[in-house]
């Protein structure tokens, strides 16, 4: 609907949206969104049939995804800060954890303030991504994880992410918690050592 008002208001040349040079960024951010909401549908209906079980170093894998994220950290003036353990070794789909980081680390930029601090650490069997300067509103938290719940109504979102990340961690048989804590969101994703080894034997 937004795309098609911008469309139409650039086709018939009404008051602001003479300004294609303005608005046809815009219209494409639009689409851009639709495209990535179509993207995760379609990935998430399919994702079950496709899962693969691999042996994956956390730190390795991580600190690849981020470097993804360069653009968009130093636009917001984000400090991003990583703390990585010694014993980072889980047993995982190296697709679906994609996804599940990505979800993540992308709503840790949209909803922090310019400026705020990113920590991601990892520990044995789990990774946590800290988001200062970020609250989560406590009526929101019973259903964080439903689909198009959004706490921020000031920030373009389709209110997916975290419902594509639980479903991701469920098939992975992991889990996810989230918290406001120390001025911020801590979010934690944990996987079940023993399940995995016995996927992957299998």
């Amino acid at each position: 609907a937004a795309a098609l008002l911008l469309v139409d208001g650039m086709i018939n040349q009404i008051g602001k949206y003479k300004d294609t040079k303005m608005y046809l960024p815009e219209l494409k951010k639009q689409l851009l969104s639709m495209s990535k909401i179509v993207e995760d549908i379609l990935y998430l209906s399919r994702s079950e049939e496709n899962i693969r079980f691999e042996t994956v170093d956390l730190n390795v894998f991580i600190s690849n995804q981020l470097l993804n994220y360069e653009i968009p950290l130093a636009e917001g003036n984000y400090k991003l800060v990583t703390d990585y353990c010694h014993n980072s070794i889980v047993t995982t789909d190296t697709n679906l954890l994609a996804k599940i980081l990505d979800n993540l680390i992308s709503n840790g930029i949209v909803h922090s303030k310019e400026g705020a601090t990113i920590t991601i650490s990892t520990k044995t069997n789990q990774f946590e991504i800290h988001n200062s300067d970020a609250h989560i509103d406590e009526e929101l938290m019973a259903n964080i994880f439903e689909p198009f719940i959004s706490g921020n109504h000031n920030v373009k979102g389709h209110g997916l992410g975290l419902y594509i990340v639980k479903y991701y961690a469920n098939v992975l048989r992991a889990t996810v918690e989230i918290d406001n804590i120390n001025g911020g969101v801590l979010t934690k994703v944990v996987f079940d050592p023993i399940y995995k080894q016995r996927d992957i034997i299998e």
